[in-house]
């Protein structure tokens, strides 16, 4: 592939400085220009065809990069947008799950971690540490539970009892 491309742009050239040297005549040919405002005498001077060429082949490289400079700025700036998003996103996901912040603080603490410590979303994490601490007083207050279970129990006994009482007292 790399040959075929040789040989291509030695084409491409080949054709290109043959066709310069078969009209050499006509890019020599000088032509003159005259810059009259009617204010001053005017001005006069004498180009040649090639440098024609060049200027305008110069003048329209100008305005071609003049041209890209704005969509590049502007991909520019939605990428350093992009990073700083990135960025910000990997430093909350680093809060969240506990990895080291960046290479340089693997080096400083001379450990590299294999396993990764995942901590669960802070929404999670509060219905979990609610259910603990219930579970916690549910073990510390095992037997005040279980109290209160029988007492509701004898409760119902107790407005059944009433009842009774109630009816044979009237």
């Amino acid at each position: 592939m790399r040959l075929f491309k040789l040989i291509v742009f030695l084409l491409v050239v080949g054709i290109l400085a043959l066709f310069i040297y078969q009209n050499m005549a006509t890019f020599t040919v000088s032509h003159d220009f005259i810059l009259d405002f009617k204010v001053r005498a005017p001005i006069k001077w004498s180009l040649q065809v090639y440098e024609i060429l060049l200027i305008s082949m110069g003048i329209g490289l100008f305005i071609g990069l003049l041209l890209l400079i704005k969509p590049w700025l502007n991909a520019k700036r939605a990428l350093s947008r992009e990073r700083k998003e990135k960025e910000t996103l990997r430093e909350k996901l680093e809060s969240y799950q506990g990895f080291p912040k960046s290479a340089e603080e693997k080096k400083e603490t001379g450990k590299e971690e294999d396993k990764v410590i995942v901590t669960p979303p802070p929404q999670e994490k509060e219905s979990k540490e609610g259910s603990q601490a219930d579970e916690a007083a549910a073990e510390s207050g095992a037997s005040d539970g279980k109290a209160e279970e029988a007492a509701g129990e004898s409760g119902t006994v107790d407005v059944e009892e009433k009842s009774k009482e109630s009816s044979t007292d009237t």
